[in-house]
């Protein structure tokens, strides 16, 4: 008889103690940081900030600050990238633990050198010679 109840005994003392392997969810674990101009220490509003692999995304506020929160079992290590029209993206990676709350390295995004973001006025090409390997264009 104690035989047949032993496993029914180790999994009530599994799921009494807490173990998120049985399919409960993890502990939420939150990533605080800040989205900045490289060139001038500003803030940096509205940018697009995700935890990858984690389908997470938040934009920075008025400040440039964000909050992430995720849900993971015990350790993680995840990558943050923030990115904005006109700016070039900027990446960390950041080792968390569940219950645990984290502030990120500030993320610095670089002016573009390509301006604003937007295409010049349009332009009219021309094909100016063809072969197996290339095409070559002209423009006005």
């Amino acid at each position: 008889m104690l035989l047949r109840a032993l496993p029914l005994l180790l999994l009530v003392a599994v799921a009494a103690s807490g173990c998120d392997s049985l399919g409960g969810g993890g502990d939420e674990a939150v990533l605080t940081g800040q989205v900045v101009n490289a060139s001038t220490n500003r803030a940096v509003v509205g940018a697009t900030v995700q935890v990858l692999a984690m389908g997470i995304e938040e934009r920075s506020d008025s400040t440039g600050g964000y909050v992430a929160s995720l849900d993971i079992d015990s350790v993680k290590t995840v990558q943050i990238v923030a990115f904005k029209t006109g700016y070039a993206a900027d990446t960390v990676t950041v080792t968390v633990e569940s219950g645990q709350s984290l502030t990120v390295p500030a993320l610095l995004l670089r002016p573009s050198e390509a301006g604003d973001g937007t295409s010049g006025p349009a332009a009219s090409i021309t094909l100016a010679e063809r072969s197996p390997r290339a095409v070559g264009v002209s423009g006005t």
